[in-house]
């Protein structure tokens, strides 16, 4: 994944009330799912490279968020990832 400085050119953007830092999360009837950052896992479920200028992203991102890392965002979005391939696997069988 890339960062990019500008929410145009990204495929993922997450932006928030940036001049609040109250805590106003969506409520939602779907179940929650954690996903966790951790440096230290010996077999990862996916492994993320976020970085600023690669030249053949997969996918641009834009964080614009007190509440949220870069890191916290390339996880997210490698979730929805992971999650993706796993519904179009199993529409395929």
């Amino acid at each position: 994944m890339e960062l990019v400085d500008r929410p145009e050119v990204a495929d993922f953007v997450l932006a928030d009330d940036y001049g609040s830092a109250s805590s106003n999360t969506c409520k939602s009837p779907a179940p929650m799912k954690v996903v966790k950052v951790d440096d230290e896992t010996r077999s990862p479920d996916i492994i993320v490279s976020l970085g600023a200028g690669d030249t053949l992203p997969d996918y641009r991102v834009y964080v614009h968020s007190v509440r949220f890392s870069h890191r916290d965002v390339a996880a997210l979005v490698a979730a929805l990832w992971k999650t993706q391939q796993r519904l179009k696997l199993a529409e395929h069988r």
